[in-house]
C-alpha cells in the first residue's frame, strides 16, 4: 500500500510541473535546459544528420567530402572541424518549435524530419535537392492531441509505408 500512494504522489508532481520542466527531466540530454546541443540524429539511410540546437532551430547536414567546413559555431565547438558537410544547410524554425526534445527520420525517406517538443509533433519536409537554406512554413506539419504534450520521445511504425 505504502508503494501505490508514493506512486500517487509522485505522478501529482509530475502533473504540477511545466513542459520545459517535463522535458529536462525525462530527456536523454544531460541538462537539457543549458545545453548548447538538445538532440542529434543520424539519417538511417543516406549521409546527413538532424541536429537540435538551443535556440530551438534545427541544422540539416549533409555530409560530402572532407573539406573545409562552415559549421554554426556551436557545432563547431561541440564537434570542431571534423565533420564534412555541406556549406549551406536548412535551418528549421517554426512558431510552434520550441522545447525540442527529440527528432526521429522516416525510414526509407530521405526527406521527412518529426520533431517532438512542448506543443506536440512537427513534421519537416525537406527535399533533399533543394538549395533554400530556410524552408517555408509550408514545409512543416503540426500533430496536436489534448494532454498528449510535451512529447519526450519519437518513432515511426517500420510497417507503413510512404
Amino acid at each position: 500500500m505504502k508503494k501505490v500512494v508514493c506512486r500517487a504522489l509522485k505522478n501529482v508532481s509530475l502533473l504540477q510541473m511545466s513542459g520545459s520542466d517535463l522535458i529536462a527531466q525525462f530527456s536523454e540530454t544531460r541538462d537539457w535546459h543549458h545545453s548548447a546541443i538538445r538532440c542529434l540524429k543520424w539519417h538511417p539511410h543516406t549521409p546527413k544528420f538532424a541536429v537540435a540546437l538551443g535556440d530551438d532551430s534545427i541544422e540539416v547536414r549533409h555530409l560530402q567530402s572532407r573539406s573545409t567546413l562552415r559549421l554554426n559555431p556551436v557545432i563547431s565547438q561541440v564537434y570542431g572541424s571534423g565533420l564534412p558537410s555541406s556549406s549551406t544547410p536548412p535551418l528549421l524554425k517554426y512558431k510552434h518549435q520550441r522545447g525540442i526534445s527529440c527528432l526521429e527520420w522516416r525510414p526509407l525517406n530521405a526527406s521527412e524530419l518529426a520533431v517532438g517538443c512542448l506543443k506536440g509533433i512537427l513534421i519537416w519536409t525537406v527535399d533533399p535537392s533543394s538549395v533554400a537554406a530556410r524552408p517555408s512554413a509550408g514545409c512543416v506539419r503540426t500533430l496536436r492531441a489534448p494532454g498528449h504534450e510535451p512529447v519526450n520521445s519519437l518513432q515511426w511504425d517500420p510497417n507503413v509505408s510512404a
